[in-house]
């Protein structure tokens, strides 16, 4: 299983979209998302494959066109704790009413 965060901003101008993040909440940065070089104000950055109910740390980047590099961070954050799948549910469900398993 694993988690994710949805990280949106805003800029003044259009600028590029990046998050680096690490586990942790010392603002180390050990993974990055992929550059969105699509120029916009209004920004979202899904950040995936992170490990449930851990503390990270995020920090947001964008790019204008002349290379002027936005910086905002550390952020820190939680990622939720791991769901139950589908069919885990309903076998606990039927556990429940039938008392097997």
């Amino acid at each position: 299983r694993s988690a994710q965060f949805i990280v949106t901003w805003e800029t003044d101008e259009p600028a590029t979209s990046r998050v680096e993040f690490g586990e942790g909440g010392a603002g180390v940065y050990t993974s990055s998302t992929k550059i969105d070089q699509e120029l916009r104000t209004k920004h979202l950055v899904i950040v995936s494959g992170l490990t449930p109910s851990k503390v990270y740390s995020l920090q947001i980047l964008s790019s204008d066109p002349s290379e002027n590099v936005g910086k905002y961070g550390p952020v820190v954050a939680i990622t939720p704790r791991s769901a139950s799948t589908v069919l885990e549910t309903v076998l606990g469900v039927v556990s429940d009413i039938f008392k097997v398993f």
